[in-house]
């Protein structure tokens, strides 16, 4: 497993030619067992999360609940500057 996600991670940083900014990354394993997930992170050095957790994608919120229409709007805000 940690195999291919290297074999992603790596071509995909030497074509693009951009850096992973390690301290800001994560690697969420939702159908992940723990082992593989500490598995991850010895390779690459990137956080893990040993499950679901909210979390923020270019400033938008990802989770499992509903965000309510307050935090759409200032969200909106950002990027309609």
């Amino acid at each position: 497993m940690v195999l291919r996600f290297k074999q992603v991670l790596d071509p995909y940083m030497k074509l693009s030619r951009g850096l992973i900014n390690k301290e800001k990354s994560q690697v969420f394993g939702w159908h992940c067992n723990d082992t593989t997930l500490q598995q991850i992170y010895q390779e690459i050095k990137i956080h893990v999360e040993l499950g679901w957790s909210p979390f923020k994608y270019m400033a938008i919120p990802i989770s499992l609940v509903v965000s309510n229409k307050s935090r759409w709007t200032k969200i909106l805000q950002i990027y309609q500057k």
